[in-house]
Parts: C-alpha cells; structure tokens; sequence
C-alpha cells in the first residue's frame, strides 16, 4: 500500500487533513438530520393546524367552504413542499454519510460508517466482541419511509378534504362552487 490507497500510510499533516474532513462529514451530517427533523415537526404541526381548521369550518350546521377549499390548498401545497425538502435533507443527509465512509477508509481501525452500513443492510457485526443485527422490520420500515408515509397521508388527507368540498359545493351546497356532477 501506498499513501494514494485508502489504508495506505498518510504522512501527519495529510492524516490531520484527513481527520477533519472526517469530523466535518460527521458533523454536517448530524446538523443536517437534526435541522430535518426540526422542519419536519414545524410542518407536521402546520399540517395539523390547517386540518383542524378545515375540521372546525366543515363541522358546523350551516358550513362554509370557502376556508376549508382554501386551508386544503394551501395544506396539499405545504405538504408537496414538504415532501420536496425531506427529500433534499435526505440525498444531502447521503452525501455526507458516503464522503465519511470514504474517509474513513484512510483512518484504519475506524470502521463505524462502513460497518453502519453493513448493519442496515441486515448483516451481522460485531461491536465490543458481541453480535448485532439489525432486524427485518427496521430494515423494512425505514425512519425515511416513515416520514415519507406520514408526509403522503397528510397529502390524502388533504386531497380528500379538497373532494369532499368540491363535493358539497356540487350538491347544492355553495352555488359558487364548480359543480362536479351535471
């Protein structure tokens, strides 16, 4: 091995380099997972708000549809938004995963991004001489396909809160309203 192949020998200077650009991945990859769950949690609960809010409005004796059309829109808007940056933080989120992990290949033993990896996958490891794997179900369920499932009924729920509105207008109910069935 030579110092241009990962596992070759770095002399200390470029060993530093290494290191840094290690914690760096490591870091922007933490900061970013964290920023993504910020965001998640404020556009879970504006999801939330506009639902309830198309709720109150559908529930009364004498509805108005006006709000709920409008707070729908602007629901299936914010949640295709939504979809768009978990999506960004996610491929961002992937490149700082795969820059440590090639990183890591200069800085033998370390071996917790690569080995990461092997886990997720389902395969066993070993860490503190013991075995792990990661299960069926977590492996099946990912955290990005929950979000994704959580981003995607919101969706529906704002398309069908759009149908039913669009619905009521048709029976009559706001003469403003197109009118869905002749």
């Amino acid at each position: 091995m030579n110092a241009q192949e990962p596992g070759g020998e770095l002399d200390e200077r470029r060993l530093a380099n290494v290191r840094t650009g290690y914690e760096v991945a490591k870091n922007l990859w933490v900061d970013t997972d964290q920023l993504l769950w910020s965001k998640f949690n404020a556009l879970l609960v504006a999801n939330s708000i506009l639902l309830g809010a198309v709720a109150f409005f559908l529930s009364g004796s004498k509805p108005s549809l006006i709000i709920p059309v409008m707070a729908s829109f602007a629901g299936f808007l914010v949640t295709v938004l939504w979809w768009l940056m978990v999506q960004r933080n996610s491929e961002l989120r992937d490149y700082y995963v795969a820059s440590a992990r090639e990183l890591e290949c200069w800085l033998p033993p370390v071996e917790t991004v690569n080995r990461g990896r092997l886990f997720a996958r389902g395969a066993q490891v070993n860490v503190n001489g013991g075995p792990m794997f990661l299960g069926l179900a977590a492996r099946v369920l990912t955290i990005g396909r929950a979000a994704r499932l959580v981003i995607l009924i919101f969706l529906l729920l704002h398309l069908s809160l759009l149908g039913y509105a669009f619905a009521m207008g048709s029976a009559g109910r706001l003469p403003w309203l197109p009118t869905l069935v002749e």
